[in-house]
């Protein structure tokens, strides 16, 4: 029997297809987001409000994972002085002084 035919400690995932560890791995999820999303599949057959608490207590660790992320990247920018433009970085055309 394969590891997804099967579950241990309950059946809340049983009969799902795709299994929450086949979306999870498919997807490329990060563990905060697989977390939330197994509280969020749940939440109705296990722990009810108490799944989706934690699915949204997983969500604001992620949140918080990449604020700080980017703020590293943002420094990490500053520091090689990169600068920033709020327009696209196209040519600026000449135009000739009249004489």
């Amino acid at each position: 029997m394969s590891a997804l035919e099967s579950q241990i400690g309950g059946g809340h995932y049983q009969g799902l297809n795709p299994q929450p560890a086949e979306v999870i791995d498919a997807w490329g999820l990060s563990h905060a987001e697989g977390e939330a999303i197994y509280h969020i599949i749940r939440w109705r057959h296990k722990n009810g409000l108490e799944d989706l608490k934690k699915a949204i207590h997983w969500l604001q660790i992620k949140v918080e994972l990449e604020e700080k992320r980017k703020a590293r990247e943002r420094e990490s920018l500053m520091q090689s002085g990169a600068r920033f433009r709020d327009t696209p970085s196209a040519p600026i055309p000449h135009t000739p002084q009249k004489e």
